[in-house]
């Protein structure tokens, strides 16, 4: 259940991200830098929830638990759509002056 939980579950983020940008799911670097991400992101979101839940109500944060199993798919669904409004609303913008 652990590898099911940490790896696969992230391929719902990757499959969403690939179809809103109308892009073939193609294995190549893109594909796999992305997916390390959503990995990376749905952990750390997953546990976060989940730790909070443990302290409000006493659910179960290890990686083994169907709770953990639920929260991260959840996550995984939500994580490519809040990629897309932040890069859409969110603009960061740098300027470099010269040294006098």
């Amino acid at each position: 259940m652990l590898i099911v939980n940490l790896f696969c579950i992230p391929f719902i983020s990757l499959y969403i991200a690939f179809k809103r940008e109308n892009e073939p799911m193609v294995f190549g670097l893109k594909a796999v830098m992305r997916y390390a991400i959503y990995v990376v992101l749905n952990v750390i979101v997953s546990f976060l929830c989940l730790k909070v839940t443990q302290i409000l109500i006493g659910l179960d944060p290890s990686p083994e638990s169907q709770a953990y199993t639920l929260a991260a798919s959840v996550i995984a669904f939500l994580i490519p759509y809040v990629h897309e409004i932040i890069r859409k609303y969110v603009s960061i913008r740098f300027e470099v002056n010269e040294r006098s």
